[in-house]
């Protein structure tokens, strides 16, 4: 695996205008699924939640990260539409963090032989916005992304909404949200 597989399962890293972020992104992505053991064949098999959703359930981790993505983006432009200099918004990391929130389940979910997804022991002490959020510094990115990454979860930022001090990263929660619970109403146990 490369980054080249890593930018043929996320096309929407190509929205990331500022190249060096849009590099650095790529490559938490590479280091977290090498780490993790995932192929590009496998990566589609971590599941968006280990526990909760219906076994049914055929949306993956990966397709939850790209419909965050897009859910975002989409609440970025409308909320920067037309409002000029002051209520722009820092699109590139909206895009960035979303394309990253969830890349630390990567490091904490596995596939066992019996085909069923688990926890493997570091998720019991960390959990996935943590070691997203250590992938990304090792990486460089700016703080704001990895705060992103951290307030996107009540696991890590329990105080919801309030966790969140940018409105970037406000804006990635809620596309978590309306993604995950969506699922979570049609498949849920």
């Amino acid at each position: 695996m490369n980054t080249s597989d890593v930018h043929a399962l996320l096309p929407e890293l190509s929205w990331i205008e500022n190249a060096d972020l849009r590099d650095r992104c790529a490559d938490v992505w590479l280091e977290a699924l090498l780490a993790g053991g995932w192929d590009e064949k496998g990566v589609e098999a971590c599941p968006i939640v280990v526990k909760g959703l219906n076994p049914v359930c055929a949306y993956n981790n990966l397709d939850h990260i790209r419909s965050v993505t897009k859910i975002a983006a989409a609440i970025c432009d409308e909320l920067t539409r037309g409002q000029g200099e002051a209520g722009q918004l820092d699109r590139d990391a909206v895009i960035a963090g979303a394309l990253l929130h969830d890349v630390g389940n990567y490091l904490e979910v596995e596939i066992g032989p019996d085909g069923r997804a688990f926890h493997k022991p570091l998720a019991t002490l960390v959990v996935h916005p943590a070691s997203g959020a250590f992938l990304l510094q090792k990486h460089g990115l700016p703080v704001e992304i990895v705060h992103i990454v951290l307030a996107h979860s009540d696991l890590f930022s329990p105080l919801g909404a309030q966790g969140c001090k940018t409105r970037e990263a406000m804006i990635v929660k809620y596309a978590d949200c309306l993604s995950f619970y969506h699922l979570h109403m049609h498949y849920g146990e």
